[in-house]
């Protein structure tokens, strides 16, 4: 690329460079609607592919560095018109603002997320290997038109590696850099915690292994093309991680397992988009809490939800050390910005940021790492405060019968003091917190969960437990007791609930009318096979007034499962 102006015309898609970082593809067969795709500062050499889909109803640009190991861009455009494709007269380069060094067209179109297209010669419509001329290599016999004085270059030996990506630590993996004109391949380990081995460094297609440790390695494919006497070089960046069959990653302690939660490795999924674009958007936030020169005026803005944490799971789910870079990055600019000035005047355990943004998990992480005895302290002293704050002064023992301000910052404040109670480097700190937790999970969680009136909760206050035995028949209305005091605990209304003892199955069933201690009669006949007098445990469920404590239940009429268990 050099200086802003067209480029040229092919089946009428219009090429024009806007900057030295952006391109504008404009389409003619449709309406006229123009794409614009950016590239980074500096790029020369770019591959681009436009696609134009009647099935989709749309067409779409996408560029490339020229190895395709880097994705610049994706843009889709609007509704297409019904308009053909005419080669003989839509076939046409307009300037030589550029060098051509090659260009195919094609009969179908491929996913939008597919590989960056691959200079070596494929079978196509046509195809133009511009060996110093614009003639039509494929044999259809297209030769390009010309309204300018394009610049024509020959093919590049170029091995495309694809873009970065993550293998399994331990196992084998295959590369492949085979799809360029070449006469002879030899590959090359640069970088990396362990050794790798080629299974055969002299094809363009072989197998690796050796990648038995975590973290980034670098390998390199030069390609020769014998009769042109040209070179070209890739690098591609690989992760290593560690993980079970399924794909989940198992890091390197049971702590940071804790902190970073359940997490698949990187391209694992077939979803390479977003794998991608997690990453892109964690780095966008990340650079902007790091690279921060002023004050912080908006937490959410600069740090938003925890960048540090997200960067450290993009490190362990990829072994890329930029990521470890990043997270590092983060954590120790946001520690500074607001706690370091708390931890200097003793104000550490005060309401100067919410759990929310406190970003917690991440700066946890980086101070395991740094083993700094003055993190740990004010870490810990705001955990602890804001779990008072937000948890234990406001649960349903307290009187309260809402969460107080909704459930983020108690869930925050939970989380916080969760990930301090598996990772804090004192035991009786763990212990403490632990203990905390587990009263909280009651006067907090579970009643705040109960006076939420979800018949998925069971709760105590509910659900009264009877005494006797009682039976019941299939297809009947009438239950029986022997030695149960029905009067005294139900009404029209309720919900009769029992476990069936020989099979497990537990019932909620409505009672339509209380007769007497020993009889009542169910809004429906019994469902389930007849019970004499095994069905031991029964209790009642009002299903009315405030709900205190209880226990969540699977069946999702409300059924006293857990009771029972």
């Amino acid at each position: 690329m050099s200086t802003a102006g067209a480029i040229g015309g092919v089946g009428n898609f219009y090429f024009t460079i806007m900057s030295p970082t952006q391109i504008r593809v404009t389409n003619w067969f449709d309406k006229g609607e123009s794409l614009f795709v950016n590239l980074p500062a500096g790029s020369t050499d770019i591959l681009v592919r436009v696609q134009r889909s009647f099935a989709s109803r749309r067409w779409s640009v996408q560029t490339w560095s020229a190895d395709g190991g880097q994705r610049f861009s994706s843009s889709i455009g609007e509704e297409l018109a019904s308009r053909t494709i005419n080669l003989a007269a839509d076939i046409v380069v307009v300037t030589g603002n550029v060098q051509w060094a090659w260009l195919r067209v094609f009969k179908t179109t491929i996913p939008m997320d597919s590989p960056a297209p691959s200079q070596a010669a494929t079978p196509s419509i046509l195809a133009y290997e511009f060996e110093g001329n614009g003639n039509d290599s494929s044999g259809n016999l297209q030769n390009l038109s010309s309204a300018g004085t394009p610049t024509y270059v020959s093919t590049p030996v170029k091995p495309q590696l694809g873009e970065a990506r993550t293998v399994r630590a331990g196992r084998p993996f295959p590369l492949d850099c085979s799809g360029t004109d070449a006469s002879t391949y030899a590959w090359q380990q640069l970088s990396g915690p362990a050794t790798l081995t080629f299974s055969d460094p002299n094809s363009g297609r072989t197998t690796v292994t050796g990648a038995d440790k975590f973290g980034q390695y670098e390998v390199q494919c030069k390609a020769t093309n014998l009769g042109s006497a040209l070179t070209g070089m890739t690098v591609l960046r690989l992760g290593a991680v560690e993980t079970n069959d399924n794909g989940i990653v198992v890091p390197p302690s049971k702590v940071l397992s804790m902190l970073l939660g359940p997490m698949l490795r990187a391209d694992v999924t077939e979803w390479t988009w977003y794998d991608r674009t997690r990453r892109e958007t964690g780095d966008f936030w990340a650079t902007a809490t790091r690279d921060y020169t002023a004050d912080m005026t908006s937490v959410e803005g600069e740090n938003y939800y925890d960048s540090a944490l997200v960067q450290y799971q993009n490190y362990y789910r990829t072994g890329f050390t930029r990521h470890l870079t990043l997270a590092q990055g983060v954590a120790d600019r946001f520690y500074t910005q607001f706690f370091k000035p708390q931890e200097i005047k003793g104000g550490c355990a005060s309401n100067f940021i919410a759990p929310r943004n406190a970003s917690l998990i991440g700066l946890l992480i980086r101070t395991t790492e740094s083993s700094d005895t003055a993190k740990w302290k004010c870490l810990t002293d705001y955990a602890s405060y804001a779990f008072t704050l937000w948890v234990e002064n406001r649960g349903t023992d307290k009187g309260y019968r809402l969460p107080y301000y909704g459930t983020r910052e108690a869930g925050f404040a939970l989380i916080s003091m969760t990930a301090l109670a598996e990772a804090h480097p004192n035991e009786d700190v763990r212990k403490n917190f632990a203990a905390r937790i587990t009263t909280a999970l009651t006067t907090y969680f579970r009643g705040h969960q109960c006076l939420s009136r979800d018949k998925r909760q069971e709760c105590l206050a509910n659900y009264t437990a009877g005494t006797g035995t009682i039976s019941v028949t299939k297809g009947s209305t009438a239950v029986t007791g022997n030695g149960t005091s029905f009067s005294s605990f139900l009404k029209s209304g309720n919900r009769l609930s029992f476990r069936d003892q020989s099979t497990g199955v537990n019932y909620n069933l409505a009672v339509l009318r209380v007769q007497s201690d020993s009889r009542l009669t169910l809004a429906e006949g019994f469902g389930g096979e007849s019970l004499q007098t095994n069905a031991k445990e029964w209790a009642r469920n009002t299903q009315d007034g405030l709900r205190a404590g209880g226990y969540r239940s699977d069946d999702p009429t409300g059924g006293v499962l857990g009771w029972f268990d």
